[in-house]
């Protein structure tokens, strides 16, 4: 029943790359465990959805958090979204480059064509010894953003063959 979440750090030809991912050590999630990773899951994928020039990138931040809270609201698990604060707390990216954590001042940052960083959003329940982090590496392109982690098995259904195959 235990998670483990993998944050990874990678480097190819002097250049660096981060991505997290949480996998259930057993290979299956539990319903509650399903059921919080979804919502990690979403404030992501709304958040790359945003992903593309001209949009601030400390907002992508925010937009993840406040799709996070809604759904934590739907489930009871907080009663007003600036609650969330209590299971989120940490940034939800970071530019990429010559260094794993570049640099870069995300706060007033406007995303260009060719930038690259991570998103990041992640939710922590001491109470439950429940923690989940997705981070995926992103490129912007002319239109939007490419997922470069988009490979690496992200949804429930794709952890679960992925684990499934190494048994």
């Amino acid at each position: 029943g235990d998670l483990i979440l993998f944050d990874l750090g990678a480097q190819y030809d002097l250049y660096c790359t981060d991505v997290s991912r949480t996998y259930p050590v057993n290979g299956k999630f539990t319903e509650r465990q399903k059921q919080l990773y979804n919502i990690v899951l979403k404030g992501l994928e709304v958040a790359e959805s945003m992903s593309k020039p001209g949009q601030l990138k400390n907002e992508l931040q925010q937009i993840s958090k406040k799709v996070m809270a809604e759904e934590l609201v739907k489930i009871g698990m907080i009663e007003k979204e600036e609650d969330i604060s209590k299971y989120y707390f940490h940034g939800s990216g970071h530019f990429i480059g010559l260094d794993v954590h570049d640099v870069g001042d995300s706060d007033d940052t406007v995303l260009a064509e060719d930038m690259m960083f991570t998103l990041e959003p992640g939710l922590y329940f001491d109470d439950e010894k429940i923690g989940i982090r997705i981070e995926d590496t992103i490129l912007i392109t002319k239109d939007g953003c490419e997922v470069l982690s988009g490979g690496i098995p992200k949804t429930i259904e794709e952890i679960e063959a992925f684990m499934a195959r190494g048994k």
